[in-house]
């Protein structure tokens, strides 16, 4: 079920529209962006990458700064161990990159998905000792692994974790207390002690500010006297040209990892992707060009639905290492043959998951198993014989369909392995974090987790959460928000140059949404493959606009639609205005209809 809700929120538009020089319609769309006070709308419409926070508000980096640069110093060995999804990819070419670059006895170690798991094991960890390592740096994990970072202490390595997840939390008589590991330093923006002002920050992010953080130190200590005590170390300055390609790295991981583009996260990938255009990076550029992505129109649609599923891909079905070689490889021949693998990788793993989906919505629809899913709330499924990396995936896709939190489980070595993803009114880290005595491994944030543990838990599990579920029946039902219900008279290419200013558009900042009732359709047709309707529709005049013809195209089963739309004479369209360069024409996309 899907509800249309008018956003009604109120302010002196013409006023705001007057002082920042925009239109009273764009001042609507920001105030329904939550965005009030003068100065969230300053820094809305122009913070530049100087307005980003400072890094060493970041509680640990200090500390961290001052261990990586005694090791620089001392030539002690580094080892990076990183996640093996786009994040953790992105996060450890930020910290290889980086620290190389200040001279850095330097290398790293991505877990196996299914040989290793997620994070550090002891393995990873004796692996690490074996090869005379003295500190491990973990990116985009490490928060939840205590034993493993005691371990990594009894031998003598020294541990930093970088990471972004939620704390882990024991829940007792007493209360609620944070497991924090006792690490030689910790930076994540979810501690207690944190003072950065926006936590939401992707693991690549916090590995970025490391960086950042970093080169200001270490340019301090060359530009200094103090140089004098660095003398038999390699500790160079980081050149400008490294930290404008891991800019491109830090926005890609927060567009990848569906972080909200709102605040420093907006501005960070707002700049990121101006810079992506021309990246030095030669595997990113590789990637950009093989998949065919028009590098002067990158969005974060080519980096959430076509670049970044390249990245996931080759973790998922074969190692993330491939990855992360492409990203440090120097060679055009080299990339071009490992761009073409990450390709290869995901056409492998849509037609896997396209199968397995099929599965899954027959659980959901017909109760294969044996169990009715149309009272849960929260919907667990088992899947025999799904490849474990793209349990994830179909966790999404279920959720999409049916509005409710999905967690998909599969079989792996040591039990059961589950992904789940969520909806806006239910937090599945700490609904889950209820219930942690049942999981052998466990982490996440509000809208996505991991777990695993013994099958036999599988029912218990599902019990607990649908009988304890906070969710209403108006929780459930898909809201699509309008932005302003306005006729295409007033569609222009003036205006879609000024929402344009709103961008980049994603989780947090969504594309503004308009509406009209009772469009005419003077014509409709479908393109040779049956994927794009094209609209003719016209409206009447409106005040002192004319009436107006406009097309508008939607990406969807073109014959079911036209069907939909057999024998009607009028729709109700949500919509964006769009600029159709081929055709240089003002243009609408399809949202949704009525």
């Amino acid at each position: 079920m899907k509800k249309w809700v008018l956003h009604a929120k109120s302010a002196d538009f013409e006023a705001i529209a007057k002082k920042y020089n925009i239109s009273p319609i764009t001042a609507r769309l920001i105030r329904n962006r939550n965005i009030i006070s003068d100065e969230d709308i300053d820094y809305y419409l122009n913070a530049t990458l100087d307005d980003l926070f400072d890094p060493f508000l970041l509680s640990g980096v200090k500390e961290a700064c001052d261990i990586i640069l005694d090791a620089v110093n001392n030539n002690k060995k580094i080892r990076i161990v990183g996640d093996y999804d786009i994040d953790g990819v992105c996060a450890t070419t930020i910290l290889m990159r980086g620290l190389l670059s200040i001279g850095a006895n330097v290398s790293y170690r991505l877990p196996h998905r299914i040989k290793d798991g997620y994070g550090l094991n002891e393995r990873i960890i004796d692996e690490a000792k074996e090869d005379g390592v003295e500190l491990i740096i973990t990116c985009d994990n490490g928060i939840a692994a205590s034993s493993e970072i005691k371990h990594a202490k009894e031998l003598s390595i020294n541990v930093i974790i970088t990471d972004h997840h939620e704390i882990p939390v024991l829940e007792n008589e007493n209360g609620i207390t944070y497991k924090v590991p006792q690490a030689d330093c910790i930076i994540n923006p979810h501690l207690e002690n944190d003072t950065t002002p926006f936590k939401e920050i992707c693991g690549a992010y916090v590995a970025y500010k490391l960086i950042l953080a970093l080169k200001k130190k270490s340019d301090e200590i060359i530009d200094s006297e103090r140089f004098a005590q660095f003398a038999n170390s390699s500790l160079h300055k980081i050149p400008e040209e490294v930290m404008d390609m891991l800019l491109d790295f830090a926005a890609f991981a927060t567009v990848g990892d569906v972080m909200p583009l709102i605040s420093e996260n907006r501005t960070l990938v707002k700049y990121g992707l101006r810079s992506l255009k021309s990246t030095k990076n030669i595997g990113m550029s590789t990637l950009i060009d093989v998949t065919g992505v028009n590098r002067e129109r990158i969005s974060p649609y080519h980096v959430g639905f076509v670049l970044g599923p390249c990245v996931n891909a080759v973790g998922r079905m074969y190692s993330a290492g491939i990855a992360l070689e492409f990203f440090l490889t120097g060679g055009v021949d080299d990339a071009d043959i490992l761009a073409n693998k990450l390709k290869e990788a995901n056409t492998e793993r849509r037609a896997i998951e396209e199968v397995k989906l099929n599965e899954a919505y027959d659980l959901v629809e017909n109760g294969t198993d044996g169990h009715d899913y149309n009272s849960d709330t929260v919907l667990l499924l088992y899947i025999r014989e799904c490849h474990e990396s793209i349990a994830g995936l179909i966790a999404g896709r279920i959720k999409e369909k049916y509005n409710k939190p999905t967690i998909c489980f599969t079989d792996s070595e040591e039990g059961i392995k589950g992904s789940g993803r969520s909806i806006e009114n239910y937090d599945i880290y700490a609904e889950l974090s209820k219930y942690r005595e049942l999981f052998n491994k466990f982490g996440g944030h509000p809208m996505a987790c991991g777990l695993s543990m013994d099958k036999n838990n599988f029912e218990r599990l599902r019990k607990l959460l649908n009988d304890n579920s906070p969710l209403t029946e108006n929780d459930l039902v898909s809201k699509y928000y309008i932005d302003i219900d306005m006729p295409i008279n007033y569609v222009s290419r003036e205006l879609i140059d000024e929402i344009e200013r709103l961008g980049p558009f994603g989780q947090g900042n969504p594309s503004p949404v308009f509406a009209q009732k009772n469009l005419r359709i003077v014509s409709r047709k479908k393109n040779a493959k049956g994927n794009l309707l094209t609209l003719l529709v016209k409206s009447p005049k409106h005040n002192d606009k004319p009436e107006r013809e406009i097309y508008a195209t939607m990406f969807t089963d073109a014959d079911e639609m036209l069907k939909k739309l057999e024998g009607r004479d009028t729709v109700t369209l949500a919509y964006v205005p769009t600029y159709n360069d081929f055709f240089q024409r003002v243009e609408i996309q399809i949202k949704d209809l009525i």
